[in-house]
């Protein structure tokens, strides 16, 4: 049997992954301490949910790695710092980041993804330096949040 798919909302697990899992749904399980890297050595990967958790570092450089992530969802945790950069990923088309605590400016990079749909910047402490026009490609009902805890 070869694992393509796992789900283990609102568990508390010990996790070792293979090459074939294309789907991480970690939603609400209490997962704390640093983002587990280790996924981003997954080259099949097209869906992180990270949501609800307790992750308290910053988001590395390695995420870039993830080529064929569509889908990332790393909304409520404790994340810190800047973001890296998330050019290298130009099939991202949900990208869910509200309720940390990131800093810096907004990248430019991320209103030029020509298949990025959903955007939530909200509840971070981004800077305000990135004009609206950098997220016109998102087009008309597409959720667009840059929204910061100063607003």
């Amino acid at each position: 049997m070869i694992l393509h798919v796992i789900c283990m909302a609102s568990n508390v697990i010990q996790l070792q992954v293979t090459g074939s899992l294309y789907s991480v749904d970690l939603s609400n399980t209490n997962v704390a301490g640093p983002f587990p890297t280790l996924l981003c050595s997954l080259q099949n990967l097209f869906f992180i949910s990270l949501y609800d958790n307790f992750i308290n570092s910053f988001l590395p450089e390695e995420i870039s790695a993830c080529v064929n992530l569509q889908h990332l969802d790393l909304a409520q945790n404790l994340f810190v710092g800047p973001l890296p950069s998330l050019s290298d990923i130009p099939k991202l088309h949900h990208l869910d980041l509200r309720g940390n605590n990131f800093s810096s400016n907004i990248l430019t990079s991320l209103g030029r993804f020509s298949r990025l749909e959903v955007l939530s910047l909200v509840g971070n402490f981004f800077n305000r330096t990135t004009p609206s026009s950098e997220f016109a490609r998102l087009g008309p009902g597409h959720e667009q949040s840059s929204r910061s805890h100063t607003d």
